[in-house]
């Protein structure tokens, strides 16, 4: 999450695996937690979201969000 407190020394390292990785992409999230699912629900929505899509652009078409 963006406001986490550990983020700030995180960043870097994520920034470089997204430089390194083809296709990949880094979402940062609102809040201050360290586990971002949770909590806020503005969070949890797109976070779910992505990762259902994601999901089903490999390999599995079943699944859907509730």
């Amino acid at each position: 999450m963006e406001a986490d407190p550990f983020f700030a020394e995180d960043c870097d390292a994520a920034d470089r695996l997204v430089a390194e990785s083809a296709g990949a992409e880094l979402f940062l999230y609102p809040g201050d937690q360290r586990l971002c699912a949770p909590t806020p629900p503005e969070a949890a929505a797109p976070l779910n979201r992505r990762a259902l899509d994601f999901l089903a652009g490999h390999g599995e078409p079943g699944l859907r969000s509730r």
